[in-house]
């Protein structure tokens, strides 16, 4: 069975728990993997309190389009939003609903993404998690229409599924919404298995982030991790300042001294160990792989940075192109 269809399947258990009527409607992103195939089949037996329909995009669009294409047909005042490959729990329709209904104030909510199977996790894995809330993951999300359409629905212009989530979310958040989390409402992500230079292809997913934080420079700020959940993880740091400090001496030379260059390698080794330990975190150690993860650790900072540069440049075209520049924003 595909992931789609044990995804609808996961579905319809969860719906018929809730005992609501009910749409279901499966973007079909420009994919050639059998989508309608699969939402055809599952329809046959659909729920009869519901409907289940399909939309299709001819080339892929992005997900940030496509859930706004879902959102276009959909009639409900309360929509959610999972992935093709998630398994929602038999109880994650009613506790999200019920969010609403016990806490009318609320405009927006979220559950709690597992990763399965269990950690410890291949040190090249790639995994999402929510299991406090404040990550805003459109794999596990909820919102009242009326607070979809205030927000204007998700930026397009976030074309792979990077930061397109917390936008979205930092959009309802600047306009006053209130969030809730669920850790009831479960949906459980696969993790990814990837390969070595898996985050050496990762790091442009960094341009994204200049566009994030030039809509919402004070929500950036306060609502994402500053420990690594910024334009540059923390651990990142101690090998710019050393290439600072570098360039610097190498244009005075009189500035390079035996006791310098002691201090700046003791910082690039402490930034060096950070990001691998970071790299292990809830990792299986893998001594064999330890010379892979410390070249990578020693080139990302600076695929990142220069994706980041990048990014600024883009985001900041687009924004004064569209008129909607917010530096100012909250």
């Amino acid at each position: 069975m595909d992931d789609l269809a044990m995804c609808l399947k996961a579905v319809k258990i969860s719906l018929a728990r809730a005992r609501i009527q009910h749409e279901v409607i499966v973007v079909d992103d420009g994919s050639s993997d059998g989508t309608p195939q699969s939402v055809i089949s599952a329809s046959k037996n659909w729920d009869s309190r519901g409907v289940l329909k399909l939309v299709k995009h001819r080339t892929s669009q992005g997900p940030a389009a496509a859930r706004n294409s879902g959102v276009k047909i959909a009639r409900g005042a309360i929509l959610l939003f999972t992935d093709s490959d998630c398994l929602p729990s038999p109880q994650w329709v009613k506790e999200l609903t019920d969010v609403f209904i016990n806490k009318p104030a609320c405009d927006m909510a979220e559950g709690q993404t597992q990763a399965f199977p269990n950690p410890p996790y291949s040190i090249n894995a790639h995994v999402v998690e929510n299991r406090r809330g404040g990550r805003w993951l459109t794999c596990n999300l909820a919102v009242r229409r009326k607070a979809f359409i205030q927000a204007g629905g998700f930026d397009e212009r976030y074309r792979h599924p990077v930061r397109e989530d917390t936008d979205f979310a930092f959009a309802v958040l600047s306009l006053g919404g209130k969030p809730v989390f669920n850790p009831r409402a479960i949906v459980r992500h696969p993790v990814k298995q990837g390969k070595p230079g898996m985050v050496l292809g990762q790091a442009w997913q960094a341009k994204y982030d200049p566009l994030l934080f030039l809509k919402y420079p004070l929500l950036y700020l306060t609502r994402l991790k500053w420990i690594d959940g910024w334009f540059f993880p923390v651990y990142h740091l101690g090998f710019y300042a050393a290439t600072g400090w570098l360039l610097v001496s190498t244009a005075s030379p009189d500035q390079l001294s035996s006791n310098s260059l002691m201090v700046m390698g003791g910082i690039v080794l402490a930034s060096l160990g950070a990001t691998i330990l970071a790299r292990l975190r809830r990792r299986k150690f893998e001594p064999r792989l330890l010379p892979i993860v410390a070249l990578e650790s020693l080139i990302v900072p600076f695929t990142r940075l220069w994706w980041t540069l990048y990014g600024f440049i883009w985001a900041s075209a687009s924004l004064i192109k569209d008129g909607t520049y917010g530096l100012l924003r909250r």
